[in-house]
């Protein structure tokens, strides 16, 4: 059975998509305030999110016709992945009751730094001075935006629950990694939805209330953003390069201030600007490097399911509303090793390398990719010399008949 072929390159649109998950992510993280200044709990915020958050994504799926999405093959690293990403969202969750918008926004793309540290210390990718040094001055317009130093307006527990939620966000993209070698995009985030579900639904009876018509109004907002923005996340790699559409991920900071401005009469200090300027500019110069590198692709390709769905995996995407493209050198390395079809034994596998031809899911890999990877001779062997006869074989002339072989007897 053929994988389906994946859908054509739109940019326009695959951007349009990312700006959407942006936007839903803002108007997720101004919900979650509304609701807890209206006396909502974080056991009731984590629940109705999910709850809200399942209608859509189920919708997804009868429209992509994938009704096995259920189907896993590691249901215990599902489970783990489970409990990291909703800690995490928690987390979150609790840092936006403490601080602005902005604030906690700004704070929140600190997860690609951590990732990058995480990837070189766990995955044991190799870091150049370049994206270490890009590190460094991400952390630095952390500081600016904390100014530890006492100047800060800013709650401290907010500070360290906001850095610990970015913390969580680079964990889970660690173990998106791992489980997307083996599963897809659609199956990673229903066993999650379903897992939160069913664990935040164990406290509900204990810290269930009843809203008025308003709040109610606030939750179903909350679920429907938090829903939507997940898949629109995952879809906008359908369309477009990572390196096209992260970029717009920083959307959420404009979003953000407005919806501070708006809603809660925030308005960001002027060491938030400065520090976001210098975080955003520390991600954008992270990708930079990574494109010119040439470990960024250009198109997703068809390894898992469909043709999205491992770069989908292995893009982070963030519980409280964070997607953000991370290095993809330890990716790539995997993904060779996993797809580097064995030595064959004999007989059809033998002749399939004859003709010139390995796995057809390396085939279409590497058809799909843009630029391809490189091919080393332990993917691709050199194909075995035919034998020629003198005589070429024509529809007059035949063959000579090959002549007996000796007969010998036992003496």
């Amino acid at each position: 059975m053929h994988a389906p072929a994946p859908p054509a390159q739109n940019r326009l649109l695959g951007i349009a998509l990312r700006v959407g998950a942006a936007t839903c992510f803002a108007g997720m993280a101004a919900a979650i305030k509304l609701g807890d200044q209206a006396g909502v709990n974080l056991a009731e915020l984590s629940f109705y999110r999910f709850a809200f958050g399942l209608p859509p994504l189920l919708a997804w799926l009868v429209l992509t016709r994938n009704p096995g999405a259920w189907r896993t093959q590691r249901p215990l690293a599902h489970l783990g992945r489970g409990a990291l990403g909703l800690s995490t969202m928690v987390v979150g969750f609790a840092a936006l009751t403490y601080l602005p918008l902005a604030e906690a926004s700004t704070l929140g793309f600190a997860a690609p730094l951590f990732a990058v540290a995480l990837s070189a210390l766990i995955l044991g990718e190799p870091v150049g001075r370049h994206r270490w040094s890009a590190v460094a001055l991400g952390f630095a317009g952390v500081m600016i935006v904390m100014r530890p130093g006492g100047g800060s307006h800013l709650p401290a527990i907010g500070l360290g629950l906001a850095l610990l939620g970015a913390l969580g966000s680079a964990s889970v993209t660690i173990t998106l990694r791992q489980i997307g070698r083996t599963e897809t995009a659609p199956t990673i985030v229903l066993w999650f939805t379903c897992f939160s579900l069913a664990v935040t639904g164990l406290f509900l009876p204990v810290y269930g209330h009843a809203h008025d018509a308003r709040t109610w109004a606030i939750l179903v907002v909350l679920g429907l953003c938090g829903g939507l923005g997940q898949l629109f996340l995952t879809s906008a790699l359908r369309f477009a390069p990572v390196s096209v559409v992260v970029p717009f991920d920083y959307s959420q900071l404009i979003w953000a201030v407005l919806l501070g401005w708006l809603l809660f009469d925030t308005h960001p200090a002027t060491s938030t600007w400065a520090g976001a300027a210098v975080i955003v500019a520390s991600g954008l110069y992270t990708l930079y490097r990574e494109h010119k590198l040439g470990r960024a692709r250009s198109s997703p390709s068809p390894l898992v399911g469909e043709g999205y769905e491992v770069l989908a995996n292995e893009v982070s995407l963030d519980e409280v509303g964070l997607g953000v493209a991370l290095p993809q050198a330890a990716r790539e390395a995997s993904l060779r090793k996993t797809l580097t079809p064995p030595s064959p034994a004999s007989g059809r596998g033998e002749e399939r390398i004859a003709k010139g031809s390995t796995c057809p899911a390396i085939e279409r890999a590497f058809a799909l990719s843009s630029p391809p990877w490189p091919r080393s001779p332990a993917v691709r062997p050199a194909p075995r010399s035919r034998r020629r006869t003198d005589r070429p074989r024509t529809a007059t002339s035949p063959s000579p008949p090959r002549p007996a072989p000796p007969i010998s007897f036992p003496v």
